[in-house]
């Protein structure tokens, strides 16, 4: 296992985005490139900690999200995944027309084109577009709707609420 990024949310706490090689499963043959996002110091009753995903995408561009919710219910979404080698951000634009950005990392030689990154979303946001853009900032892969990580994030407060 590789690290790739280490970080910090305000919700979430430490955060560190890893790259590691797949087990044969049911579900999966054995060395498939894979990206997961890992809470280090989760917030108590928080639902996960983790989540990830394995192989390659076709378009090189592709996201996952981990859902954040803490006791008091404040909750935010963490969004990762590939982007083309030649992004150089990736920009969320949100359904209040708010701007958040992530730079790319390097991805591992497993990984046979792109690059990585996490963004942490505003808390306010309930959905938005995920686009992965150049240095001049023009797109360089059809944007993605976003709309379903925060989806899952209202699921997760539901299931901490149930909790409480």
């Amino acid at each position: 296992m590789t690290v790739l990024a280490k970080g910090a949310s305000e919700i979430g706490g430490p955060w560190e985005l890893r790259a590691y090689t797949s087990d044969e499963s049911a579900a999966q043959p054995a060395g498939l490139p894979c990206l997961q996002l890992v809470l280090l110091s989760p917030p108590a009753g928080s639902p996960i900690d983790a989540s990830g995903f394995c192989g390659e995408l076709k378009e090189g561009f592709g996201a996952v999200s981990l859902p954040v919710v803490d006791p008091s219910g404040d909750a935010e979404v963490l969004i990762f995944g590939l982007t083309p080698e030649r992004t150089a951000d990736v920009r969320l634009t949100d359904d209040g027309g708010q701007v958040s950005r992530a730079s790319t990392y390097q991805a591992p030689s497993s990984f046979t084109r792109g690059d990585v990154f996490v963004m942490v979303t505003r808390r306010e946001a309930t959905g938005g577009t995920l686009q992965a853009l150049d240095a001049d900032g023009r797109d360089v892969a059809p944007a993605r709707n976003a709309d379903g990580f925060f989806d899952r994030l209202r699921a997760m407060q539901r299931i901490g609420a149930g909790r409480r």
